[in-house]
């Protein structure tokens, strides 16, 4: 029975309204409707479907289903602004979506752009600097152009874009020096967000605190270095180190620091992340005044041969807030520590009072920043270290860890030194992803040499299934096999209860694969070789602890904590 039959053909606009809305013009969209293939479904969804022309104004590959149905999207949209997306185009797609651009480049209102190759990319970019487009609201670009292919200065929309809020440039061929920074198409700006090329010589930051100085409505501000294989700047090869001296903080008389130059302030920014090399904070920092209630990340590439010390860094961050904080900054609440240089070192100082969302991040996010994979479980961390294990060793001693609460640990090492670990005595929830053997939990189980005093909850977060869980908590035995399954699980429950700091969780996400060998569909995972007594029989040693929790394999058990 089609329920929708009886609603009025109102009701039923209103309900494709209403998915069109939360479905907005976004990459790797793998459930989008498909406004041609709802035409489809009756003469009635049809009907309806086409009278609406908001309907047809917001397109991608995906809601049209095929390249060569833009024609026909335009058609319908009537004059109805347009939000436009070429991801995922062939290059002949991709032209003809182009060419239909440039007809209509007064009704565009939301346009992300990526091109397939180089002549895509050159098309791209010539359509976006020789027309002007009056509608034009939100921009996002991706162009892999080299300086070589694009004329200097790179004057965008022809420096007309009166109601553009929102640009994203991802121009890692460019470089920052290439922009016309004196267009005015950055004047009404709410957001910004640049990642392009690190040169060789350091940029001169006056264009873009200029630039910024006119920006009064921006919120939110994101600048990235892209590292090209030859972006080795002069001032690494000289023996002159950073002073703490150059850098800003709260005692600095703001009419000293415009007296070096241009000095923008930015009272409305909430947003503001740097992705760069050590070396280019204290050039920008000083010449930006932000409000006391900005969330700040400072993200850096390591090693360059000058880095700032650990304690210029700190200072650098904690005098980065304006003049006019009171308040000291916001202690670190959550903390991440990955222990491999792949594929390379950084460090993020969050220096907050508020969230720091991951839009805020350049471009990506942040275990993009730490070239790790997606994960369930929320990433918002205050600080963030991604450093061989002596790196980190020397940092921590410089940082107010004593108040986080919920640390996460990555790609732990062989018998991790658990020194490393004594400042977090505040922290109550550990999770551990990586891989995970016996000897990189030995620092639980010391008990002459106990960290973490106050942990209570402990999620192994990338043990999912049966055969993550039992590889890694099974000891070597010759005789009562299946007794030893346990061993190190144990050991860490005891050996904590014993030194007065017992855990109250462990948790472990198996549930799926117990209830399936429940139901003796030992082969569903991978235990086809087992009789079901003896998978009972290990699942009865698991539910002899109880501290343990069994979850589902995709959820944040430290949601609520962070």
């Amino acid at each position: 029975m089609d329920l929708t039959a009886t609603l009025p053909a109102k009701i039923l606009a209103h309900v494709f309204a209403c998915v069109q809305a939360v479905d907005p013009i976004t990459r790797n969209r793998h459930n989008a409707p498909g406004w041609m293939r709802v035409t489809a479904i009756c003469r009635r969804w049809r009907r309806v479907a086409i009278a609406d022309a908001t309907l047809w104004a917001h397109w991608t590959p995906d809601l049209c289903l095929f390249g060569e149905g833009f024609e026909l999207f335009i058609e319908r949209s009537k004059d109805a602004l347009l939000s436009i997306s070429n991801d995922k185009l062939t290059y002949e797609e991709s032209s003809n979506v182009l060419a239909c651009i440039a007809i209509n480049v007064d009704r565009i209102r939301t346009l992300y752009l990526e091109g397939v190759d180089y002549d895509d990319d050159l098309h791209i970019a010539k359509m976006l600097t020789r027309n002007v487009f009056s509608s034009l609201v939100s921009c996002h670009l991706r162009n892999y152009l080299g300086s070589d292919w694009i004329n200097d200065p790179l004057r965008l929309f022809e420096g007309l874009a009166p109601r553009l809020q929102h640009l994203v440039l991802h121009l890692p061929g460019l470089p920052f020096g290439i922009l016309d920074w004196q267009s005015p198409i950055y004047d009404n700006l709410v957001s910004l967000d640049l990642t392009m090329l690190r040169e060789q010589h350091i940029f001169d930051t006056n264009d873009i605190v200029d630039a910024l100085r006119r920006m009064t409505k921006l919120s939110s501000l994101a600048i990235a270095h892209w590292e090209g294989s030859d972006t080795q700047s002069p001032d690494e090869d000289s023996d002159e180190e950073l002073s703490v001296d150059v850098l800003p903080n709260s005692g600095t008389n703001r009419q000293q620091r415009v007296a070096h130059g241009p000095f923008a302030v930015l009272a409305r920014l909430e947003l503001f992340v740097i992705v760069a090399r050590p070396d280019y904070f204290p050039r920008l920092l000083p010449k930006l005044s932000l409000p006391p209630t900005a969330s700040v990340a400072l993200a850096s590439h390591l090693p360059a041969r000058n880095t700032l010390s650990t304690r210029e860094y700190t200072s650098l961050g904690h005098g980065l807030i304006s003049d006019y904080r009171t308040a000291p900054a916001a202690p670190y609440h959550a903390a991440y520590l990955a222990f491999d240089t792949f594929p390379k070192e950084c460090v993020v100082l969050k220096l907050t009072h508020q969230p720091l969302s991951r839009s805020a991040y350049p471009g990506r996010y942040p275990h993009s920043v730490f070239g790790v994979k997606q994960r369930r479980h929320n990433e918002d961390y205050d600080l963030a270290l991604h450093l061989a294990e002596m790196h980190i060793l020397n940092f921590l001693p410089h940082l107010s860890v004593d108040r986080v609460t919920v640390l996460t640990l990555n790609n732990l090492p062989t018998h991790l030194d658990a020194c490393l670990l004594r400042p977090f005595t505040g922290t109550t929830h550990l999770r551990i992803i990586g891989p995970l053997k016996k000897s990189t939990l030995s620092f639980l189980y010391k008990p002459e040499d106990l960290v973490l005093p106050n942990l209570q909850e402990i999620d192994f977060a990338d043990i999912c299934g049966l055969k993550d869980l039992l590889a890694c908590f099974k000891s070597v035995s010759h005789r009562g096999w299946h007794q030893e399954y346990f061993r190190a699980l144990e050991k860490i429950l005891r050996v904590r209860r014993e030194a007065g700091h017992p855990l109250r969780r462990v948790y472990v996400h198996a549930q799926d694969d117990i209830q399936l060998a429940n139901e003796d569909r030992l082969n569903d995972v991978g235990f086809g070789h087992w009789r079901l007594d003896q998978m009972r029989c290990v699942l009865a040693l698991l539910d002899g602890f109880p501290e343990v929790q069994i979850v589902e394999n995709n959820v944040d058990v430290f949601m609520n904590n962070e």
